[in-house]
């Protein structure tokens, strides 16, 4: 049952929780919305008498605590961000990928002697190193690389591609020109292989050969290039 006890200066209200809302439950609500608007009523919660006044006190007390609290949450981790920027996600690395061409249009190459690309294209991680011609491997996986190689009328070219030591082959390309003095050849290759970090790939000349460079940027037109990716990390 629901009763509502209601005086000049006190309203009281007693619940039994297993009684179902009626009506007495909506007129004792009524009493006690009209009651509070008035200050300096008193509500008795547990039996304890706690007017309204205070109540709102200590509402404000709450709020104003809470309030702080989160300004001081907001403060340390602003503090933790600035102090800590590696929590941060960071981008996810672009896969190696590179491409170069050899420049000069009669390129000599001694037996035993590496084959130069000397200008770069592309290089999505600094994994080509123009310098001393050689592709460095970032990550272990599966990499893919291709030689183009061209040969003017009259010419030889005997290259290949090697991981490590230049006694290591992992492809070749040849092409015999010498008997067509007025025909150019183009040959390539592609090949597939495993690298751990810190592996090198690069191309030896088997033999004394000359390769045709020079390339038109304007066209893509590039007579010989090396070209290198990952294809799936180990």
């Amino acid at each position: 049952m629901i009763s509502c006890e209601y005086n000049r200066r006190t309203i009281n209200i007693y619940f039994n929780i297993s009684a179902q809302l009626n009506a007495n439950m909506k007129f004792c609500q009524a009493i006690l919305f009209l009651s509070l608007i008035q200050n300096g009523f008193m509500l008795l919660l547990d039996g304890q008498p706690v007017t309204v006044p205070t109540l709102r006190q200590e509402l404000q007390q709450e709020i104003q605590q809470l309030r702080t609290e989160f300004l001081l949450m907001k403060d340390m981790m602003t503090t933790l961000h600035e102090s800590v920027p590696s929590c941060a996600v960071s981008k996810k690395q672009r896969t190696p990928a590179f491409m170069a061409t050899l420049t000069k249009s009669n390129q000599a190459c001694a037996e035993g002697a590496p084959l130069i690309f000397d200008r770069e294209l592309l290089d999505t991680r600094n994994v080509y190193d123009v310098r001393h011609g050689t592709f460095r491997a970032p990550v272990n996986g599966t990499y893919v690389f291709t030689a183009t190689l061209t040969a003017m009328g009259g010419k030889y070219v005997n290259v290949k591609i090697v991981k490590n030591f230049p006694t290591n082959q992992i492809a070749l390309l040849f092409i015999d020109n010498r008997h067509s003095l007025g025909n150019w050849n183009q040959r390539s290759t592609t090949v597939v292989v495993e690298l751990a970090i810190g592996d090198d790939v690069w191309l030896v000349c088997v033999s004394a050969s000359e390769v045709n460079g020079g390339n038109d940027v304007s066209h893509n037109d590039f007579d010989s290039h090396l070209s290198g990716f990952l294809i799936d990390e180990l």
